[in-house]
């Protein structure tokens, strides 16, 4: 899959797109079509769309036939019967024109839909001027509702504050671990968190901080979605407990190859796979949508992502997370370690 493709050989970015309510909304005020008010939804004919795209019917009719259910999915229908003659109804009254009364059927498109079919269509300028559109809206926006930076999109979801400050936490109990029961040298410490990294999303730390041009100054986890920051912290708490464990039941410090067999030992827990999973997925799928990043090792992972998630993400809600998240590498991190440490004593006593 490469980036460099143009919108109609991308069926996941153009979904992506059309699941965004604001690009939407911003699209229709840009282009300004003009539709007919019907069932909640404004809606264009056919001739309105092949005039818009100066193409023909029978252009407009094989890309139905070739994208039926994706244009379907996103507000393409065929009317009959009496909701065709309400359609008629309400088209003579916004337009002053008439339809003719002796069709059987009519198929109509919903902004979304109208939009859609300009990401299809190969032939059209006006088509190809709308998908660039398109693209510059989607990224103006993600941009705006980022304060310019998509990299730290993931801060605003309404787990990553919590979550990321017991984050530390794990993180610490980890690296105690590494450094009282494994007696493996200083690069013990990296050496594993790549292990756990490459067990979660395939992908070492470098390679992670390279695709995302991360700074070097900038901890990976800042920037980790908050279901990927759980996972990343049940390996942290699982291991350490495993190391510690092991350690004392040998009487002694654990070998770099024992210390590695205990990893291997956890990393086949079938227990993890539902967890890994969903990070792997959210992980791909969000940093395709948001941060025009595509993780090649993940890529069967990759799906659409929700407008739920667009709403989560870029909701209105989510802008005073967004600025409180500005202060997480101090004050919520440090405020969240004694949370951390509870559950930790928790855990122990379990």
């Amino acid at each position: 899959m490469s980036e460099k493709k143009d919108l109609t050989e991308l069926p996941i970015r153009r979904q992506n797109i059309l699941n965004s309510s604001y690009v939407v909304a911003q699209a229709n005020e840009e282009i300004g079509l003009r539709g007919v008010s019907f069932q909640n939804e404004t809606y264009v004919t056919k001739k309105a769309v092949c005039d818009f795209y100066d193409v023909s019917e029978r252009t407009l009719e094989d890309c139905i036939q070739t994208n039926g259910d994706e244009l379907s999915r996103n507000g393409y229908v065929t009317l009959r019967g009496s909701d065709l003659r309400r359609f008629a109804a309400e088209f003579e009254k916004t337009t002053g024109e008439t339809l003719l009364k002796t069709i059987p059927k009519l198929s109509i498109f919903s902004f979304r839909a109208f939009l859609n079919v300009g990401m299809l269509l190969k032939g059209s300028e006006r088509a190809a001027e709308v998908r660039c559109k398109l693209l510059d809206i989607a990224i103006s926006e993600v941009d705006k509702r980022t304060s310019g930076s998509s990299l730290y999109v993931n801060r605003r979801e309404r787990d990553f504050i919590p979550r990321a400050a017991k984050e530390i936490g794990y993180r610490k109990r980890f690296t105690d671990a590494l450094r009282d029961y494994v007696d493996a040298g200083p690069f013990k410490y990296a050496v594993f968190t790549n292990k756990i990294y490459q067990s979660i999303f395939r992908e070492k730390a470098r390679e992670y901080r390279e695709l995302l041009s991360l700074p070097e100054n900038i901890d990976i986890r800042h920037s980790l979605y908050s279901s990927v920051l759980l996972v990343v912290s049940v390996y942290e708490n699982g291991l350490a407990n495993l190391f510690e464990r092991e350690s004392q039941r040998k009487g002694r410090k654990l070998s770099y190859r024992e210390a590695d067999d205990c990893f291997s030992i956890f990393e086949q827990d079938c227990v993890l796979m539902p967890m890994i999973e969903d990070a792997r997925e959210k992980m791909a799928s969000r940093d395709y949508a948001f941060r025009q990043v595509f993780h090649d090792k993940l890529a069967e992972y990759l799906r659409e992502v929700s407008p739920e998630e667009y709403e989560a993400l870029l909701g209105e809600q989510s802008v005073d997370l967004h600025e409180e998240s500005r202060r997480i590498p101090k004050e919520m991190f440090e405020a969240g370690l004694d949370g951390a440490r509870e559950s930790m004593l928790r855990l122990k006593a379990s």
